[in-house]
């Protein structure tokens, strides 16, 4: 059973991923929004939460469905520098304990006699 339905999942997928989206449209998450960053955050460089930080300065003119995309936006960009900041602290404290462990302990790692 598996192997048939594993080749038309991937058929299936394929087939979906072939179709072009529409040139000139944004990304069905970004459309409440688009307007608003073509007219006041176009020359706002991508990244690090800047277009947001821009859209939230202009809040006032954004419409109902744009503010309401914004405030997700703003909660998802928070979770992930949230997210961002536990895992820089784990990785952290495992290479401090990786280095810790392979330091040799004193008198041994010498020279070989």
């Amino acid at each position: 059973m598996r192997l048939v339905v594993l080749p038309i999942l991937f058929l299936s997928a394929a087939a979906a991923s072939a179709q072009p989206a529409p040139q000139n449209s944004p990304a069905p998450h970004r459309a409440a929004c688009a307007e608003f960053v073509d007219r006041y955050c176009k020359d706002v460089p991508i990244g690090q939460g800047r277009r947001i930080d821009c859209l939230n300065k202009h809040k006032a003119q954004l419409n109902s469905a744009c503010r309401a995309r914004l405030a997700i936006m703003q909660q998802l960009f928070a979770f992930g520098k949230e997210q961002r900041k536990k895992t820089d602290a784990f990785l952290a404290k495992q290479a401090a304990a990786e280095a810790k462990k392979s330091k040799p302990v004193s008198g041994e790692g010498g020279t070989p006699k």
